[in-house]
C-alpha cells in the first residue's frame, strides 16, 4: 500500500517559488512513477487497504529546491545555466501495516547531477524532477523487492 506522497515545501523568500499545482503535479507524477516501479520491479499487487499481510509505504518529498533566478521569465531571449538546478530531498519508512511497525526507515538527497552547464528552461526543470523520481523509485522499488 502506497500512502499520498507527502511534500513539505518551506521555501525562503530568495528561492525560486513552485505554484501549489505545480506542486500537486509533481507528487502525481512521481506516485505514477513510483507505482509503475514497483509493479515492475517486485511483482507486488499495490492495495488500497490494509489487511494483516499489508505492507505500507510513507514518503515525503522533504525539500524541493529549483535554483534559478526568480525572474527567469521575465527576461525574453535571455539563456541561464546552471550546473545543478534542481535539489530534492526524500524520507520515508516501510511499515507492517497491521500491527503498525516500522520496518526500514530511509532518507536522500538528489541534485540533477549535472556534469556540464545546462540551459535553464521548465522542460529542462521538469527533466531533472524526472530523473531524480526515477531514481528513486527504482532505488527504494529494488530494496523493497530484497525484502521479499
Amino acid at each position: 500500500m502506497l500512502d499520498t506522497i507527502e511534500l513539505e515545501y518551506a521555501p525562503s523568500k530568495n528561492d525560486f517559488q513552485i505554484n501549489s499545482e505545480s506542486q500537486q503535479e509533481i507528487l502525481k507524477q512521481f506516485r505514477e512513477l513510483f507505482l509503475a516501479e514497483l509493479k515492475s520491479t517486485t511483482g507486488l499487487l499495490v492495495v488500497d487497504t490494509a489487511s494483516t499481510d499489508t505492507l505500507e509505504l510513507s514518503i515525503s518529498v522533504t525539500g524541493l529546491k529549483i535554483n534559478v533566478p526568480k525572474d527567469i521569465e521575465r527576461k525574453v531571449g535571455v539563456k541561464i545555466y546552471s550546473t545543478d538546478p534542481v535539489e530534492m530531498s526524500i524520507s520515508g519508512a516501510l511499515f507492517q501495516a497491521k500491527p503498525s511497525q516500522i520496518l526500514v526507515s530511509f532518507s536522500d538527497f538528489k541534485d540533477a547531477e549535472s556534469i556540464v552547464f545546462e540551459e535553464v528552461s521548465k522542460a529542462s526543470v521538469s527533466a531533472d524532477l524526472n530523473r531524480i523520481m526515477e531514481r528513486w523509485a527504482k532505488t527504494i522499488s529494488k530494496g523493497i523487492a530484497e525484502l521479499q
